[in-house]
């Protein structure tokens, strides 16, 4: 699903839809490896062999691809933004600003 979120001040933002255990179970720990294994080629002193770096970089590629699904900027089922849907008031925490009043539409299915 993709929504777009209207603010008071009228700025704009469209975001697609996951469901928290997307995030939990695919992207979170997808990123953290990649990053790790672009950590790992990038860091000089790791002496990494010709067949460990091409392992990585096969890894890294695999990974991107995971991810690719998820590169539109996204919010999750249990996020401020989607509980927002329903209220029209995005409640953040006080110093992120707190509660403000929101118009989200549901663009797409």
């Amino acid at each position: 699903m993709i929504i777009q979120i209207t603010y008071a001040n009228g700025a704009t933002q469209q975001k697609q839809v996951i469901s928290h255990d997307t995030f939990l179970t695919v992207i979170k720990p997808s990123k953290e490896r990649l990053y790790l294994l672009e950590g790992e080629l990038s860091h000089k002193q790791l002496k990494l062999t010709e067949a460990e770096r091409n392992e990585r970089k096969a890894e890294i590629i695999t990974l991107k691809e995971t991810l690719q699904p998820f590169a539109f900027p996204f919010c999750t089922d249990q996020s401020p933004i989607y509980m927002a849907l329903e209220t029209g008031i995005l409640s953040l925490p006080e110093n992120q600003g707190g509660d403000h009043k929101v118009k989200i539409v549901v663009i797409s299915n």
